[in-house]
């Protein structure tokens, strides 16, 4: 008898725990490395090709422009999250069980395409203190970089440029490089790019 109910039990787990019917579902995009996201409300989830929730739904996943349309993708098993702070949105990257692997440092990021993302990295430098106002005096800058899967930079793409907190609130900047292929990254300059390997 003990055995007949082990048996039973373990017939009925798969209906119980792996069974999911997806319903009221705003939003579900094609399939990107296995995974599909779909929105409900102002969250996200991912599934994976079974339709099951492989990701259940959050509110910092980041939705990302794919052919005029826009919605996250989970791409060698990492996907992009976001965290606000001080009026500012930071952007990094967590993988398939929901855990952050690359803490949310970047201004703006893409998925990572070869193992490797283009991120927007903000520079805070000091210049002192104004005893005046009775506050620090600090200057930001931001540049593209190329980072690896644990979120170091592999390299650096632009020069420095001048970041505004006021102007941010307004337009974020964009970012321009992309990566073509495996070993190659076409960095923009100006209105032109250069390829470079890295």
């Amino acid at each position: 008898m003990k055995n007949f109910k082990i048996i039973v039990v373990i017939f009925l787990i798969p209906l119980f725990c792996f069974s999911q019917d997806l319903t009221d579902i705003d939003f579900v995009s094609p399939f990107h490395d296995g995974y599909a996201a779909v929105k409900k409300g102002d969250q996200w989830a991912f599934i994976n090709e079974k339709g099951a929730i492989v990701i259940d739904f959050r509110d910092d996943l980041v939705p990302e422009k794919h052919n005029d349309v826009c919605y996250p993708v989970l791409k060698n098993d990492l996907f992009l999250i976001q965290r606000n702070e001080n009026n500012l949105t930071y952007f990094g990257f967590a993988d398939v069980q929901g855990k952050t692997v690359i803490a949310p440092k970047f201004l703006k990021a893409k998925s990572f395409e070869f193992n490797n993302s283009i991120a927007l990295l903000l520079i805070k430098q000091n210049l002192g203190y104004n005893k005046l106002l009775d506050k620090p005096m600090v200057s930001y800058k931001y540049r593209e970089v190329l980072i690896d899967k644990s979120g170091e930079i592999v390299d650096y793409l632009s020069p420095l440029y001048p970041f505004s907190v006021d102007a941010y609130a307004k337009k974020s900047p964009e970012i321009k490089s992309k990566i073509v292929s495996k070993d190659i990254v076409a960095v923009a300059q100006d209105n032109t790019f250069s390829l470079r390997k890295y």
